[in-house]
């Protein structure tokens, strides 16, 4: 009861960081969203009750307010949880996960009101256990824990090995990220439709930053593999009343994972923002790996319904 109240005060934060021009609202063309949504199981042996996704963004240098400027960049901090609830008694929230950034974006307005933007982002993405991944009755980092890793092989089934309950994930991870942005008006009917195409590569290390190296390893980033690319693109459709309906499709491949991971990810969302709300309602359909920290190594098709939070978007390309 007490996580399901603190996921409902993070996302009321959510909600009255929108209404004021502070530190924590800066607009950004490339933003993740906080989400609650319900989720089909990705493991016949768990089944899912909700989730939550809180993002909250602190802006440290912001030029995107400055509508006179055809180049625009920005530095900032952002910080994203990842909770999931489960349909257990003893232990419902399992492996909560945490992702820390720095990161910086550049914008050049096109022609037609286009903009090409890429971002730079470095950080942490851990979900704070103190077991081993492998074998529930070590210790994390101990040398019986270090033996249960070095006897996986390329036939062992990782979803099958894996500590669900209190298995450590850890890992640093910096993204590169080209986003282009075409915004089209029907003048007739006053309503604009909205194209993004984006692509990004991401990179899983041991060394924060890649610079700075404090771990005794590098067994995560061997599990799931260093390189992930994603390829995705989404529209926008804002209707005669303002409302806006979107569609959305991601595609993921993870590069040089353990055999018995999936390295494909497709989701499909489609969103509904009643009139100049920033609260939608989504629908999405994925097939492929979980996303879940170490859920990773589990694969199948899931539905999930839910609500999310966009203060920007469409507003942002008015013609």
């Amino acid at each position: 009861m007490r996580i399901s109240i603190l996921i409902l005060q993070l996302f009321l934060i959510q909600l009255l960081i929108g209404q004021n021009q502070n530190p924590f609202n800066g607009y950004l063309p490339m933003m993740k969203t906080s989400s609650l949504n319900w989720a089909s199981a990705m493991n016949k042996n768990e089944t899912i009750l909700f989730e939550a996704q809180p993002t909250i963004y602190y802006q440290i240098y912001n030029q995107y307010r400055q509508d006179s400027l055809a180049k625009k960049q920005a530095l900032y901090v952002y910080f994203q949880s990842h909770f999931r609830m489960y349909n257990e008694e003893s232990l419902p929230v399992k492996t909560p996960s945490y992702m820390g950034f720095i990161g910086w974006q550049k914008s050049y307005n096109w022609v037609r009101k286009s903009q090409f933007t890429w971002l730079l982002e470095t950080g942490h993405y851990s979900n704070g256990q103190s077991r081993s991944t492998w074998n529930e009755q070590f210790e994390d980092g101990s040398d019986s824990s270090e033996a249960a890793y070095r006897a996986i092989n390329n036939e062992s089934n990782l979803s099958q090995l894996l500590n669900r309950s209190t298995g450590n994930f850890s890992v640093n991870l910096s993204r590169i990220r080209f986003q282009y942005v075409i915004p089209q008006k029907r003048e007739q009917e006053n309503r604009v439709l909205l194209h993004k195409i984006a692509l990004e590569y991401l990179r899983y290390h041991a060394a924060f930053a890649m610079l700075i190296d404090y771990t005794d390893g590098i067994s995560d980033v061997e599990i799931i593999g260093e390189n992930q690319f994603q390829l995705e693109y989404e529209s926008v459709f804002e209707t005669v009343n303002r409302s806006r309906l979107t569609f959305n499709q991601e595609c993921t491949y993870l590069a040089g994972s353990h055999p018995s991971i999936n390295p494909i990810r497709l989701k499909s969302t489609i969103s509904f923002f009643p009139k100049d709300w920033v609260t939608g309602f989504f629908v999405s359909y994925i097939h492929g790996h979980d996303n879940y920290n170490y859920r990773i190594v589990d694969s199948r098709n899931q539905v999930q319904l839910g609500i999310h939070f966009d203060f920007y978007n469409l507003r942002q390309h008015r013609l």
